[in-house]
């Protein structure tokens, strides 16, 4: 199909409801991860230097040496969502905050898919193919529904651990936005005062999120 992305183009993957500050430090840590990416294989992360044991975020654990530039290191295992006790102990063994903003060859993330989520895949090649015959008509709706649902971490990362490298943040501010406390938390160390009633977030019940892939 004309016009469709290389294998080696380089995809980069941002979760929706994160807050980071400041931007231009953040971006140059992204261009650093796809610098790596051009010369390597492995899918880079982005991690953050951890200011407390929280158990409610994914941990990664990196791994001594360099892959590309010696700030970008392998990956030797993860840890989603430990408890406390465990949390600390990654803490303490130089373990960061898994962001969940990627950098990635098209290529390692389609043989990701391949490795690990086949069931999932042979609807991707549905899409291609109905992109390919250039019918006028995909059929998003319908693969949509019929998608097995999984969780990007437990079910794709933490199969490639092997094939991911690490970059550790530096002076980024980071939060993870998916609970309103966390919000409020980034407003006060910034010195705002929230536009909203804070008795809003904490009288909201709490929900459990999915995440699908």
């Amino acid at each position: 199909m004309a016009g469709a992305p290389s294998a080696e183009a380089i995809l980069c993957d941002y979760p929706f409801d994160h807050f980071i500050y400041p931007e231009n430090t953040f971006f140059e840590a992204v261009n650093q991860a796809v610098r790596a990416c051009e010369q390597i294989d492995e899918a880079v992360l982005l991690g953050v230097t951890p200011d407390t044991a929280e158990s409610d975020f994914g941990w990664i654990v990196p791994a001594a040496g360099g892959l590309a530039s010696p700030v970008i290191r392998p990956v030797r295992r993860f840890a989603e969502k430990p408890t406390k006790r465990v949390a600390a102990r990654v803490r303490a063994a130089g373990g960061l905050w898994n962001t969940f903003i990627l950098a990635s060859k098209i290529k390692t993330l389609w043989g990701f898919g391949w490795r690990h989520v086949p069931e999932m895949m042979t609807h991707f090649v549905d899409i291609w193919d109905a992109l390919r015959a250039s019918t006028g008509s995909v059929p998003l709706e319908r693969v949509h529904q019929s998608l097995p649902s999984c969780d990007f971490s437990t079910h794709i990362l933490q199969r490639a651990v092997r094939s991911l490298a690490v970059l550790e943040m530096e002076n980024v501010y980071w939060s993870d936005w998916g609970r309103p406390e966390r919000i409020l938390e980034t407003l006060r160390l910034m010195g705002k005062e929230p536009s909203f009633s804070e008795e809003l977030v904490f009288a909201r019940p709490r929900a459990d999120h999915a995440i699908l892939c």
